[in-house]
């Protein structure tokens, strides 16, 4: 980690001014992208440092700038600004916690789709039975048991990175062996066999991280893990909100943070007197000979074609599951 005055910037907008210093904040970036440094974000203030004159220069000279190590060490790494009273730079308080709080929202991971106990377990889920129910009351009780079922069948699964580290083991072990005396013929095909299920687990760990960090301009089979995990944990790290001010007061806790989230959405969207919205269609589409396709109930045939163009390797839809599982199990939905 290295906090502190740095005595540059790294953008023209990190100064009120228009006397920018090209040269110093090429050789600055290239200096942080050489060492393989990440920026600390400081939300609170725009610059660091002010020469407190009448007409002043404000620039943001003072940093926090993290390595990989750091960065997956601390995933939840901050920094705020403090209040200047004795120096024209202001101090900067960094935070590092390995406890980041958890949504407990369902995600699938596509790596699922290759696992055949995860098929066998959602075939059996999904043609169990459901109560009479409409088509679609049917499909979101289907999904929501399912999301059930899939959450479980995760927790009782050994981690990746835990059956990773047992077959590097053996992997281990076996080369050793070697180094003392011919391996037999199971031994050998066994080592093949465990070679072959690292890259397995390899792959699903990169899709997993990937998706997560978002790079569309790589393709599957990458390594780089440790890069898509830094991003994504970058990510994060700038999607999060630190604070909230409400009335003048700031407060960092999640629970009063989710208070104050609720308590504005429920004001926003609470009815304070009552309406009665009503359009016609006739005025919005005077020629409505075009629109009868409209109302024509959809086919089989065109929900495949709209599920099978869907694209790969986005996120989740809001009930979890992704293109891919749709795809994988069209046949049984």
């Amino acid at each position: 980690m290295r906090i502190g005055d740095f005595n540059i910037y790294r953008f023209p907008h990190e100064k009120n001014n228009d006397s920018i210093n090209t040269r110093g904040m090429e050789e600055f970036n290239s200096w942080i992208n050489g060492e393989g440094l990440f920026d600390i974000d400081i939300p609170s203030r725009k610059f660091t440092w002010s020469n407190k004159r009448r007409c002043p220069t404000s620039v943001k000279l003072d940093r926090v700038l993290i390595d990989t190590a750091w960065n997956q060490t601390f995933a939840n790494a901050s920094a705020k600004a403090l209040i200047a009273t004795t120096s024209d730079h202001i101090p900067i308080l960094a935070e590092f916690s390995d406890n980041c709080s958890k949504s407990d929202i369902f995600r699938l991971e596509n790596y699922w789709l290759q696992m055949p106990d995860f098929i066998a377990m959602t075939e059996t889920n999904w043609s169990r039975g459901t109560r009479p129910l409409t088509a679609i009351s049917k499909l979101n009780h289907k999904l929501r048991r399912l999301r059930a079922s899939t959450k479980a069948w995760n927790r009782n699964k050994r981690s990746i990175p835990t059956l990773l580290s047992a077959n590097k083991d053996t992997l281990e072990y076996l080369d050793k062996i070697e180094e003392w005396r011919q391996l037999t013929d199971l031994e050998y095909y066994l080592r093949q066999r465990i070679q072959k299920h690292c890259n397995e687990l390899n792959d699903f760990i990169t899709q997993k991280w990937k998706r997560r960090a978002r790079i569309r301009f790589c393709t599957l089979g990458d390594e780089n893990t440790r890069f898509y995990h830094t991003l994504a944990s970058v990510s994060r790290q700038k999607n999060s909100i630190r604070l909230f001010i409400e009335d003048g007061v700031k407060f960092y806790d999640d629970s009063k943070k989710l208070d104050i989230v609720t308590s504005f959405f429920r004001q926003l969207f609470s009815e304070t007197s009552p309406s009665d919205p009503t359009f016609t269609l006739p005025l919005l589409y005077p020629q409505q000979e075009c629109l009868q396709s409209l109302c024509t109930p959809f086919t089989k045939e065109e929900i495949v074609k709209v599920i099978h163009s869907a694209p790969n390797n986005k996120s989740p839809g809001p009930d979890g599951f992704t293109n891919e599982f749709y795809k994988r199990f069209i046949n049984n939905i």
